[in-house]
């Protein structure tokens, strides 16, 4: 592994990072910002290029224009097994002349791609992950990937890259997920040619609206379909044509052409493009083969923003992390509903045995919630009833009345079942005259009757507790940080990390609530991976910068129905392997030495 320490370069930081990129394995960048007066260059197979949280790479150009079409920021050709993440490339291009955004008259958006990674048409390249990336303001692509098997892009956000946020040309197995996009000029996703690719798991694509000299409004959010015709480009000739693609578990804010593009560019529709569980708002338009059908969905969003009121660039590291605050829906972390019966808009129906006229019903369960389409109970209490019970209304009793009437409800949940059972007892009585003191007693008598309901239950939550975290402290290094992880399970709603006074939140199901006819409430858990807050994190991992005081970390986790405090936090600290002053002493002596004989051989020389 390569570390780049602060320092070693300021101005065109790239030759030194290309010499580290030439020896392959894992190049690991230095927390800070890296000055790029040129391109860079993964070159050997297995190469790892990787920063810290706040590791940006500035494209910047005192000599004129340095990309190009085919030279982009970061570049790979014909190399395999490569993973870029935790990244930020500025392509910077708002301070750069409009014009360099093309290379000719005829075409347009095909300057400065921020990564830049392709194959062969008869040699595809293989095992390409883009991770945890934040790429933007760059005049074309953020991210290119061409003639590909099993590329990932995971987790990356982008905006204002003026051509495709990410274009896939000819790339197979291949997989796009949670990643966040404000797409511009073109497109959000771009698939060409590509076969058994998947775009899944909570991608969140939007309209950019920000500060830009960039055509807006004119981007599909996500297009598929075999290259055509374009822009000066002729990409017809492929080795593959659009099978077999899956998008679903995305959400898209739409102002710009079509949420959906399909087939745009080819001649005929693509074949099995399988689009299904997304939710989209504003101009949810599918558009295929020139025809626009429409889909039956949500058309509106609540709050400052709506997709007529897009956000900027500056607001859009906001709408990412809580999207869900500006969709017109009501969310809650907490399965609790803390609902009544008396909430329950369903009557009772009542009937007669014997002296009591009366009946029980389950109207629902409170703190319902629903986990991967499966519905939960914290427990037996959950269960919702409602009861009555009275005199029989058709027994007209003469001098009779009723002196007490005891209701007891009990319920339980056996084999997916709840019973509901009320048992009354009514004490009555009738009056009697005695004729000859004329005194009026009353003669008490006892009903009772059994009232019954039942109804399928939900399963009652597992309890899943994670009593345990690890950090890693690097304390012995330039730039001392720690790494500090809690595990999850399939319970887990989310993992609340503060240090100091600083806070952040890992969610791993966000809850909407649920209402349907009757009142009754439940909450709907989508499963996710959000992380958001003050305190940076790498992959699974909070980071702390600087010297760690354990006394300031708190960790809590939540399920939908508790909450405690993580209180065993095993800390490990790690010690680089320095040399013992003994061996320092040895070096110094023996490079002196070297040094005093090679001195000694050229005077010698000189001389003779």
């Amino acid at each position: 592994m390569l570390v780049l320490l602060p320092g070693l370069a300021f101005a065109g930081d790239e030759k030194q990072i290309n010499e580290a990129l030439q020896q392959g394995g894992t190049v690991t960048l230095e927390d800070r910002e890296y000055i790029l007066n040129g391109p860079l260059y993964i070159t050997q197979p297995g190469t790892t290029l990787t920063g810290g949280p706040h590791t940006v790479l500035k494209v910047e150009c005192p000599n004129g224009r340095w990309f190009s079409n085919t030279v982009g920021v970061i570049n790979s050709n014909g190399i395999n097994d490569i993973y870029i993440g935790y990244l930020e490339i500025d392509g910077n291009c708002n301070s750069f002349p409009y014009e360099w955004h093309h290379s000719r008259s005829d075409t347009a958006h095909d300057q400065e791609h921020l990564i830049q990674i392709t194959g062969g048409t008869q040699a595809f390249i293989s095992n390409i992950v883009l991770d945890s990336l934040k790429l933007h303001d760059g005049f074309s692509d953020g991210a290119s990937i061409r003639f590909a098997n099993k590329a990932q892009v995971l987790n990356c956000t982008f905006y204002n890259c003026q051509h495709e946020s990410v274009f896939f040309t000819c790339c197979i197995d291949s997989v796009l997920s949670g990643n966040n996009v404000a797409a511009i000029t073109s497109d959000g996703f771009r698939l060409d040619n590509c076969v058994r690719c998947k775009i899944i798991d909570r991608n969140v694509l939007f309209s950019y609206m920000g500060p830009t000299s960039a055509y807006k409004q004119g981007e599909n959010l996500i297009q598929v379909g075999d290259a055509g015709v374009s822009k000066g480009y002729d990409a017809r000739n492929k080795p593959t044509t659009t099978t077999d693609i899956e998008i679903t578990g995305n959400i898209l804010i739409n102002d710009g052409l079509a949420a959906f593009n399909l087939g745009s560019a080819a001649t005929d529709p693509s074949a099995n493009v399988y689009i299904h569980d997304n939710t989209v708002i504003g101009k949810e338009a599918i558009e295929t083969g020139g025809s626009t059908f429409y889909l039956n969905l949500q058309k509106y969003i609540n709050g400052n923003y709506s997709y007529e009121n897009m956000p900027t660039a500056e607001d859009n590291a906001h709408v990412f992390e809580s999207i869900f605050d500006i969709l017109d829906l009501e969310f809650s972390d907490s399965g609790r509903t803390e609902q009544t019966a008396d909430n329950i808009k369903i009557s009772v129906v009542d009937t007669a045995k014997g002296k009591i006229y009366g009946g029980v019903k389950i109207v629902g369960f409170k703190d319902l919630i629903t986990i991967d389409g499966v519905p939960y109970i914290p427990d037996e209490k959950s269960v919702l009833v409602k009861y009555e019970a009275v005199k029989n209304p058709s027994l007209s009793w003469f001098s009779s009345g009723v002196s007490k009437i005891s209701k007891d409800v009990n319920v339980t949940i056996e084999n997916g079942t709840a019973t509901a059972t009320l048992k009354v007892t009514m004490k009555y009585f009738k009056l009697s005259t005695n004729s000859k003191t004329g005194k009026t007693t009353k003669k008490y008598s006892y009903a009772y009757a059994t009232f019954t309901d039942s109804c399928p239950a939900p399963e009652i939550l597992p309890s899943e507790r994670i009593t345990k975290a690890y950090v890693n402290v690097f304390s012995d290094t330039a730039n001392p940080f720690v790494k500090a992880t809690a595990g999850h399970t399939n319970t887990t709603q989310r993992i609340e990390y503060t240090y100091e006074k600083n806070t952040t939140t890992r969610t791993f199901m966000i809850g909407e609530r649920v209402t349907d006819e009757t009142g009754l409430q439940h909450i709907a858990y989508s499963r996710c991976d959000i992380w958001v807050g003050a305190i940076p994190h790498m992959g699974n991992d909070l980071i702390v910068v600087g010297k760690f005081d354990p006394a300031k970390l708190h960790i809590k986790y939540y399920t939908p129905y508790e909450s405690f405090e993580i209180e065993d936090i095993n800390i490990i600290y790690h010690k680089n392997k320095e040399e013992s002053r003994t061996m320092i002493i040895f070096k110094f002596i023996v490079y002196l030495a070297l040094a005093m004989y090679a001195g000694y051989k050229i005077m010698k020389t000189v001389i003779t």
